[in-house]
Formats: C-alpha cells, sequence, structure tokens
C-alpha cells in the first residue's frame, strides 16, 4: 500500500513543477534548468542507492 502512495506522490512533484518549466522554457532557461534537473535526479539516485 505504501508504495502506492509513494507513486502518488511523485506524480503529484510532477503536476505541480509543470508550470514552474513552463516559465524556465518561456524565459529562455530550458537548458540551464534542464542541468540542474538532471544533477537532483542523480543526486536522488545516489541516496536512494545508499538508503537501500
Amino acid at each position: 500500500m505504501a508504495v502506492i502512495g509513494r507513486f502518488g506522490l511523485a506524480g503529484l512533484a510532477g503536476v505541480l513543477s509543470g508550470p514552474h518549466g513552463g516559465r524556465l522554457h518561456d524565459s529562455g532557461l530550458s537548458l540551464p534548468a534542464t542541468g540542474v534537473a538532471r544533477v537532483l535526479a542523480l543526486g536522488a539516485f545516489v541516496l536512494a542507492a545508499f538508503a537501500g
């Protein structure tokens, strides 16, 4: 049951970040924002690897 909740939270994060990503793209900052997102995703994978 907890796994379903985690998927829901991940989906909620995507829904809430969508408008912000659109504004960044419209202002011409989509490339730096993509780089930051990649670094954050990599950090999340490293954290998950150590968490077990």
